[in-house]
Protein backbone atom coordinates (compact mmCIF):
# COMPACT_ATOMS: atom_id res chain seq x y z
CA UNK A 1 0.00 0.00 0.00
CA UNK A 2 1.70 3.63 -1.14
CA UNK A 3 2.42 5.73 1.94
CA UNK A 4 -0.39 8.64 0.05
CA UNK A 5 -3.13 5.97 0.65
CA UNK A 6 -1.73 5.07 4.05
CA UNK A 7 -1.52 9.32 4.65
CA UNK A 8 -4.87 9.99 3.10
CA UNK A 9 -6.55 6.96 5.37
CA UNK A 10 -5.55 8.55 8.68
CA UNK A 11 -6.38 12.06 7.56
CA UNK A 12 -10.06 10.40 6.81
CA UNK A 13 -10.14 8.67 9.66
CA UNK A 14 -8.83 11.74 12.02
CA UNK A 15 -11.50 14.09 10.69
CA UNK A 16 -13.88 11.46 11.40
CA UNK A 17 -13.35 10.85 14.74
CA UNK A 18 -12.69 14.89 15.46
CA UNK A 19 -16.35 15.56 14.11
CA UNK A 20 -17.61 12.77 16.25
CA UNK A 21 -16.16 14.15 19.41
CA UNK A 22 -17.54 17.40 18.35
CA UNK A 23 -21.13 15.65 17.97
CA UNK A 24 -20.97 14.03 21.16
CA UNK A 25 -19.64 17.38 23.27
CA UNK A 26 -22.56 18.86 21.75
CA UNK A 27 -25.48 16.25 22.19
CA UNK A 28 -24.05 15.21 25.62
CA UNK A 29 -22.47 17.65 27.71
CA UNK A 30 -23.37 21.49 25.62
CA UNK A 31 -26.85 21.25 24.87
CA UNK A 32 -28.93 18.76 27.74
CA UNK A 33 -27.98 21.63 30.28
CA UNK A 34 -29.95 24.49 28.22
CA UNK A 35 -32.74 21.93 27.73
CA UNK A 36 -32.86 20.70 31.47
CA UNK A 37 -32.97 24.16 33.03
CA UNK A 38 -35.71 25.37 33.61
CA UNK A 39 -34.64 28.66 35.10
CA UNK A 40 -33.11 29.42 31.72
CA UNK A 41 -35.07 32.35 29.09
CA UNK A 42 -35.20 31.91 25.35
CA UNK A 43 -32.74 33.87 25.21
CA UNK A 44 -30.29 31.74 26.91
CA UNK A 45 -31.30 28.24 24.85
CA UNK A 46 -30.59 30.37 21.70
CA UNK A 47 -27.44 31.23 22.59
CA UNK A 48 -26.16 27.86 24.24
CA UNK A 49 -27.26 26.29 20.93
CA UNK A 50 -25.53 29.08 19.05
CA UNK A 51 -22.33 27.97 20.74
CA UNK A 52 -22.51 24.68 20.15
CA UNK A 53 -24.00 25.50 16.15
CA UNK A 54 -20.86 28.05 15.31
CA UNK A 55 -18.40 25.24 16.24
CA UNK A 56 -19.99 23.03 13.84
CA UNK A 57 -20.36 25.27 11.32
CA UNK A 58 -16.66 25.60 11.41
CA UNK A 59 -15.34 22.51 11.82
CA UNK A 60 -18.01 20.40 9.71
CA UNK A 61 -17.63 20.84 6.12
CA UNK A 62 -13.78 20.52 5.88
CA UNK A 63 -13.99 17.11 8.20
CA UNK A 64 -17.04 15.69 6.68
CA UNK A 65 -15.38 16.56 2.85
CA UNK A 66 -11.81 14.71 4.08
CA UNK A 67 -13.05 12.24 4.54
CA UNK A 68 -15.97 12.07 2.00
CA UNK A 69 -12.75 12.59 -0.69
CA UNK A 70 -10.40 10.91 1.32
CA UNK A 71 -12.26 7.46 1.59
CA UNK A 72 -13.21 7.99 -1.84
CA UNK A 73 -10.11 8.30 -3.51
CA UNK A 74 -8.62 5.38 -1.70
CA UNK A 75 -11.39 3.72 -3.21
CA UNK A 76 -10.63 4.73 -6.45
CA UNK A 77 -6.85 4.09 -5.82
CA UNK A 78 -7.45 0.30 -4.95
CA UNK A 79 -10.49 -0.57 -7.31
CA UNK A 80 -13.33 -2.79 -7.09
CA UNK A 81 -11.27 -5.72 -6.97
CA UNK A 82 -9.82 -5.20 -3.79
CA UNK A 83 -11.16 -6.46 -0.08
CA UNK A 84 -11.10 -2.92 1.01
CA UNK A 85 -13.03 -1.43 -2.19
CA UNK A 86 -16.67 -1.57 -0.52
CA UNK A 87 -15.22 -0.54 3.36
CA UNK A 88 -14.21 2.98 1.70
CA UNK A 89 -17.05 3.50 -0.79
CA UNK A 90 -19.66 2.46 2.20
CA UNK A 91 -17.16 5.01 4.39
CA UNK A 92 -17.53 7.94 2.05
CA UNK A 93 -21.18 6.98 0.91
CA UNK A 94 -22.20 7.68 5.06
CA UNK A 95 -20.94 11.30 4.35
CA UNK A 96 -22.53 12.14 1.20
CA UNK A 97 -25.84 10.72 3.48
CA UNK A 98 -24.30 13.15 5.96
CA UNK A 99 -24.12 16.46 3.67
CA UNK A 100 -27.95 15.88 2.06
CA UNK A 101 -29.21 15.11 5.83
CA UNK A 102 -27.48 18.28 6.99
CA UNK A 103 -29.04 20.13 4.19
CA UNK A 104 -32.28 19.79 3.79
CA UNK A 105 -32.74 18.13 7.14
CA UNK A 106 -30.76 20.39 9.50
CA UNK A 107 -30.50 23.61 7.53
CA UNK A 108 -34.39 24.01 7.88
CA UNK A 109 -34.28 23.77 11.96
CA UNK A 110 -30.74 26.41 11.31
CA UNK A 111 -32.64 29.06 9.94
CA UNK A 112 -35.43 29.04 12.75
CA UNK A 113 -32.99 29.12 15.59
CA UNK A 114 -30.55 32.19 13.36
CA UNK A 115 -33.68 33.67 13.19
CA UNK A 116 -34.36 33.87 16.70
CA UNK A 117 -30.47 35.17 17.24
CA UNK A 118 -31.03 37.93 15.32
CA UNK A 119 -34.46 38.46 17.21
CA UNK A 120 -31.86 39.08 20.10
CA UNK A 121 -29.82 41.23 18.48
CA UNK A 122 -32.30 43.11 17.79
CA UNK A 123 -33.99 43.24 20.93
CA UNK A 124 -37.06 41.98 19.37
CA UNK A 125 -39.70 39.40 21.47
CA UNK A 126 -38.59 35.38 21.02
CA UNK A 127 -40.78 32.49 20.28
CA UNK A 128 -42.12 31.20 23.30
CA UNK A 129 -39.73 29.17 25.55
CA UNK A 130 -41.01 25.76 24.51
CA UNK A 131 -40.97 26.69 21.39
CA UNK A 132 -37.34 27.65 21.27
CA UNK A 133 -36.57 24.17 23.33
CA UNK A 134 -38.91 22.13 20.85
CA UNK A 135 -36.26 23.54 18.04
CA UNK A 136 -33.16 22.90 19.60
CA UNK A 137 -34.18 19.43 20.64
CA UNK A 138 -35.34 18.67 17.43
CA UNK A 139 -31.49 20.06 16.12
CA UNK A 140 -29.81 17.83 18.64
CA UNK A 141 -31.46 14.64 17.92
CA UNK A 142 -30.73 15.41 13.92
CA UNK A 143 -27.31 16.25 15.42
CA UNK A 144 -27.07 12.75 17.11
CA UNK A 145 -27.89 11.42 13.58
CA UNK A 146 -24.53 12.97 12.12
CA UNK A 147 -22.89 11.63 14.74
CA UNK A 148 -23.78 8.37 14.19
CA UNK A 149 -22.77 9.37 10.47
CA UNK A 150 -19.87 10.39 11.24
CA UNK A 151 -19.16 7.04 13.81
CA UNK A 152 -19.95 4.76 10.55
CA UNK A 153 -17.96 6.59 8.49
CA UNK A 154 -15.21 6.24 11.11
CA UNK A 155 -15.92 2.71 12.11
CA UNK A 156 -16.24 1.58 8.18
CA UNK A 157 -12.75 2.82 7.61
CA UNK A 158 -10.88 1.65 10.10
CA UNK A 159 -12.05 -1.44 9.17
CA UNK A 160 -10.65 -1.01 5.45
CA UNK A 161 -7.09 0.16 7.02
CA UNK A 162 -6.93 -2.73 9.54
CA UNK A 163 -8.16 -5.03 7.03
CA UNK A 164 -5.68 -3.82 4.67
CA UNK A 165 -2.95 -4.30 7.04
Amino acid sequence: MASIDITVQLLSLSSALVLSGYHYASDAVALPNALLSSSLSSSDIVHAWLRAWDVGRVIGPLCVNVSLAGYAFVAYREGPESTTFWYYVAASAAQVVNVLYTVFGVFPVNDLLLAESEKIKAGEKLQEKDTVRRWVQQWKDMDRNRMILMWSTALLGLAGLWRAT
